[in-house]
């Protein structure tokens, strides 16, 4: 679908950034298309062992390092983007 509109970069924003951003960025850049990262655009839970900024952080880090021939995905902050809202505020707490 797409493909058929002509699509050819994805700009990522979202939640749960070790399974929301990590696999759609990885599976945009397999099928080729270029990823504009929203390095403050996403979010997540944090667990035992990581802070949420410590889990966003590595995650903004490891994708940005993302490497595939004939396909770019860049990661910057919404700053760059101003029609880009930043959602990396917004996140749920457990009580």
């Amino acid at each position: 679908m797409l493909r058929d509109a002509s699509v050819t970069r994805v700009v990522l924003v979202a939640a749960q950034t070790g399974y929301c951003v990590d696999t759609t960025a990885r599976r945009a850049v397999s099928l080729g298309y270029d990823v504009d990262l929203v390095t403050d655009g996403h979010t997540t839970s944090e667990n035992d062992l990581l802070t949420r900024d410590q889990i966003i952080g590595h995650n903004n880090q490891t994708l940005a390092n993302l490497a595939i021939e004939d396909v770019n995905l860049t990661a910057s902050s919404s700053a760059r983007r101003p029609w880009v809202c930043s959602c990396a505020s917004i996140h749920t707490d457990s009580a």
